[in-house]
């Protein structure tokens, strides 16, 4: 099996993983189904977003009509994968990062954190820009694609293992710039990875075909995301996809997602409006508005006037005190706090203290208001934590007995914007 392993996520990962599902039957999603946003009212809102992401996998992912629960979710994950992602113009020669790169980085660290539903999208993502099938499943990589999996395998692991060598490695084949594009693409992940993985959504079928022919055979299964299918989709390969891969771009690609590309904007602009571009002024304008400074927002050389924007308006729609939250901002600073603690991050740490001060958070005085309710929502969080989620049937019953669904959306939201902020702080410290 060893020759199929993916820079180390292979039949043995995916083992662990089938085992930590085997504690829960029916995932969150399942769950949350009968509160989950009908395709329809999503196209009327994100149709041109959701266009695009059709053309770059092949498929509108499941996690839209979930995120949407909590609208600042989807809000949050519409300004990050375009943004991160440096759309449209990765997908043209000249701009970024070769994209074949950034979509093997994206995969591996997937793969690297156990998310088999992201693992699907991101095989598809990489073989779709070009990204050759022995580079994807591991079987024969140049040194430029062993630099980029192993970072991608260090950054995305929890524990961690990143090391300066490993990022010099990649700068080693790579400009500045494109290896922090390539790196970006790793960041993003780190928010989709914990989402989709702490739900449990179902896996498209056209998602698991695309993907099952090539990376089945390294270990990869879609678990506890194939569920609900209506022709028992298979992960293995088999003549039907052993031999099919997802079709590379071609101009008709590049020309549809242009199409789409005016009136996505239109719609991120609304979200981006109070936002400075000034990534100094952006970080400024964050603590005045949410309390929370993040001197991240000011360590990026790409993306200048977009990528620190784009994340200054994404940490607002988690931590706004006005209605947008049903948590409460000084209980998410207390999770931020365990989850900071959990990944023994310094800077998460410092982040969440002084987000608590700001914020007047005492942890006996919001376990002694929030009662029940808050126990349930502390034990979640922590079940999050891991990568893979480790959630079980009994605490699964209990969340969606004792909280609103808007609310356990939000906290996977909340958990999952700080993994990401895991990811580019690990990138930064060790450069």
């Amino acid at each position: 099996n060893s020759r199929f392993c993916c820079g180390g996520e292979g039949v043995l990962d995916s083992q662990i993983v089938l085992l930590k599902e085997s504690m829960t039957t029916t995932t969150l999603a399942q769950r949350l189904e009968s509160s989950a946003v009908d395709d329809d009212t999503l196209q009327s809102t994100y149709g041109p977003m959701r266009a695009l992401v059709k053309e770059i996998l092949g498929v509108v992912p499941s996690a839209g009509s979930y995120l949407e629960i909590w609208p600042p979710a989807f809000r949050s994950y519409n300004l990050l994968v375009p943004n991160l992602l440096n759309l449209p113009a990765m997908l043209l020669p000249g701009f970024g990062a070769p994209k074949d790169m950034v979509g093997l980085g994206a995969y591996v660290s997937s793969r690297a954190a156990k998310c088999m539903y992201c693992s699907a999208h991101t095989c598809s993502f990489a073989s779709r820009r070009g990204a050759g099938p022995l580079a994807i499943t591991g079987m024969e990589r140049t040194p430029a694609e062993r630099s980029i999996a192993d970072l991608a395998r260090g950054i995305a692991s929890v524990p961690h293992s990143v090391t300066r060598e490993k990022v010099e490695a990649v700068s080693d084949h790579f400009t500045p710039s494109q290896s922090e594009w390539i790196v970006l693409g790793m960041v993003m992940m780190g928010f989709l990875n914990k989402a989709t993985d702490a739900l449990g959504l179902r896996l498209e079928e056209q998602s698991i075909k695309d993907a099952s022919g090539l990376i089945a055979p390294t270990g990869w299964t879609s678990g506890k995301h194939n569920w609900n299918s209506s022709t028992n989709t298979k992960d293995e390969a088999n003549e039907d996809t052993a031999n099919t891969l997802p079709p590379t771009d071609t101009l008709g690609t590049y020309l549809r997602i242009f199409m789409h590309g005016p009136s996505a904007a239109r719609l991120e602009a609304t979200w981006l409006k109070d936002v400075p571009r000034d990534p100094a002024k952006a970080r400024s304008w964050l603590k005045d508005e949410t309390g929370y400074d993040e001197p991240l927002l000011e360590q990026f050389t790409v993306g200048r006037r977009h990528v620190p924007r784009a994340l200054a308006a994404i940490m607002r729609e988690n931590l706004s005190s006005d209605d947008r939250t049903n948590i409460g901002v000084a209980e998410k600073a207390m999770i931020a706090l365990d989850f900071a603690v959990y990944l023994d991050s310094r800077h998460l740490i410092g982040r969440a203290e002084a987000l608590m001060e700001a914020h007047e958070a005492d942890r006996e005085q919001i376990a002694k208001k929030g009662g029940k309710r808050w126990e349930v929502l502390s034990e979640l969080a922590a079940a999050f934590f891991p990568s893979p989620c480790n959630i079980s049937d009994e605490l699964a019953d209990q969340a969606v007995q004792s909280l609103e669904a808007a609310e356990i959306i939000e906290l996977v939201t909340w958990i999952s914007v700080l993994q990401m902020w895991h990811r580019w702080e690990l990138y930064v410290s060790h450069k």
